[in-house]
């Protein structure tokens, strides 16, 4: 059933990017475009309106037709590369980086910034008398893809908890830890796209069987993917940076998420674009009101149970759910820029400013009043 707001977003703006209007006899002016998306698990208000199915209802009132890069094989590694005219992107920010400096034509349009909690976990006969030097960290590797985005997520969150725990040098010894290595580059990038209740939990625990095992001493974790073992008292929480830390400290591949689109699709369809941040902000309220909902939702797009979801996230979740941009988001994007560009993934000269476009985000916030 399509809701009274999602057929409003069509018919019911006067900005100048809605192009859908409702006609004397009620007909609809199709253009049957077709613009693909790409949408990785990370913690956004956006997998419930995928999941409700409000995201392809409203686009197909406005005349066009959304496709999941992950059931088009010959295109799934657009998700990373953003090499498409017709594409639309949320999810990590260090491949949008990449992309961006590789040459792909694209805008920053929206982001999200739901802190969430980072954990460094162990097992519980670690002993920290002796500190952490020499301590084996199980440190996640990608040699497959063509940049190694979980290495430098897992360096990131290293990085933030060191700092917050006052540790100037953890002398850990990192333990190469293989996830995906037995598959493509390709194949890799088909198991990372979400799609509503999809299970990713098997995606993402090599780090968590390398720590098990014994073959590593120490495992960095976010989104709240370490809370669960904590239950069974074979693992302990050494250091942790808590969702309502200083934002700082809680930056990785996860945080802030971030929405991107192709230059010629903005140009082109406008309105579709502003359609697109609509529907995460729509999302966004619908799931402050509707918590549980929400997180069963994320729940099903990166395997971490509600209740880890919910443990992860400061008291006030629901005031961050909503993509905007502010002054304390962009700085965030600055950061993730100087550290991309030490770990010589990006240039130093990369244009930030030139990127962000603010101004579909303005608009559709102008059309919801």
């Amino acid at each position: 059933m399509l809701l009274p707001w999602v057929s409003a977003l069509c018919y019911g703006g006067t900005g100048p990017y809605v192009a859908v209007r409702l006609r004397e006899q009620g007909e609809t002016m199709l253009t049957g475009d077709e613009v693909y998306y790409g949408v990785g698990p990370v913690p956004t208000s956006f997998h419930l309106a995928a999941r409700k199915g409000w995201l392809e209802q409203a686009f197909r009132r406005c005349g066009a037709r959304l496709i999941n890069l992950g059931d088009i094989p010959l295109m799934q590694e657009k998700h990373y590369t953003h090499r498409s005219p017709n594409l639309i992107r949320l999810g990590g920010n260090f491949p949008p980086f990449w992309a961006r400096a590789g040459g792909a034509d694209t805008l920053l349009v929206s982001m999200s910034c739901l802190p969430m909690r980072v954990s460094m976990v162990a097992r519980s006969g670690f002993n920290m008398r002796r500190g952490t030097r020499g301590a084996r960290l199980a440190v996640p590797v990608r040699p497959a893809w063509p940049v190694d985005f979980f290495r430098l997520g897992a360096r990131l969150m290293e990085r933030g908890l060191s700092s917050w725990a006052g540790l100037s040098d953890t002398g850990f010894s990192h333990v190469p830890v293989e996830g995906l290595c037995d598959y493509s580059w390709w194949e890799g990038v088909t198991m990372f796209l979400s799609r509503p209740r999809a299970d990713f939990s098997g995606t993402l625990e090599a780090e968590r069987k390398a720590l098990m095992s014994g073959a590593a001493d120490i495992v960095v974790f976010t989104q709240g993917r370490g809370l669960p073992m904590l239950k069974n008292g074979k693992f302990k929480e050494l250091f942790a940076v808590p969702g309502d830390a200083p934002w700082r400290f809680l930056l990785t591949n996860s945080f802030p998420v971030v929405t991107t689109v192709s230059r010629d699709l903005a140009r082109r369809r406008p309105e579709l674009v502003v359609l697109w941040i609509k529907m995460e902000i729509l999302a966004a309220r619908w799931a402050a009101a509707n918590q549980r909902d929400f997180l069963e939702t994320l729940s099903g797009c990166n395997g971490i149970p509600p209740d880890a979801l919910k443990d992860a996230c400061r008291p006030d979740m629901a005031a961050y759910f909503e993509p905007g941009f502010s002054a304390e988001s962009l700085e965030l994007l600055r950061m993730i820029r100087d550290f991309l560009s030490e770990e010589k993934v990006i240039p130093e000269s990369f244009d930030l400013d030139g990127w962000v476009d603010t101004s579909f985000g303005e608009q559709a916030l102008n059309e919801l009043k």
